[in-house]
Order: structure tokens, then C-alpha cells, then sequence
């Protein structure tokens, strides 16, 4: 069964450029591992009720919650902590294993 993976980014103070410089690393490691990019935004911070607002939202899908786990042991992946740790203070993840249907 699919996965979809909602990650929401808080960039250190003014590093928001450093934040996407390792994002576009992680990207081609998370196609390696069948997941995609659906969908990234920054939210609207006029419209939005968070008291902390994320930088930016990721919206992923993975054929499987075993292959985002995948990504998230990938010592490809490790190798970019310190990278990571440089330009993001926060991150929030919902994994979504399955779907309500409203129908």
C-alpha cells in the first residue's frame, strides 16, 4: 500500500537558502527509494492559524511506508546530517498509511 509523508521545514533563522540546498540533495536520494515529490509550498503566513509556521511543506509519496524508512536509514542520506542540521531547526512529519473516504 501507499504512503503519503507530510513534512513541514523550519529553516534556522535567514538560512531558508541552505534549507533548499539540502532538500534538492535529498531529492534524487528519495527517487532512489520510489518516492516523489508531489507537491513543496511555503504557507501562506496571512491565511495560516500555526503560531510557529513552517518555512516550507513537503507533500511525498512512497509506494510503501518500509521504502520511506528506506530513505530514512540510507547512510546516503546520514552523510547529510550535518548539512541538515546547518539549515533546518525543526522538522514535523505525518506519515499517512491509508486514506478516509469521504464518498
Amino acid at each position: 500500500m501507499s504512503s503519503t509523508v507530510i513534512v513541514h521545514l523550519f529553516a534556522h533563522p535567514g538560512h531558508l537558502s541552505e534549507l533548499r540546498a539540502y532538500e534538492a540533495r535529498v531529492l534524487p536520494l528519495l527517487e532512489d527509494h520510489g518516492g516523489r515529490l508531489e507537491m513543496a509550498f511555503e504557507p501562506s503566513r496571512a491565511n495560516s492559524t500555526f503560531a510557529d509556521l513552517p518555512d516550507e511543506v513537503h507533500i511525498l509519496t512512497f509506494p510503501s511506508t518500509e521504502a520511506w524508512q528506506n530513505l530514512t536509514t540510507d547512510s546516503r542520506y546520514a552523510g547529510l546530517a550535518a548539512q541538515r542540521q546547518a539549515a533546518i531547526r525543526k522538522t514535523q512529519i505525518v506519515v499517512a498509511d491509508s486514506q478516509v473516504p469521504y464518498d
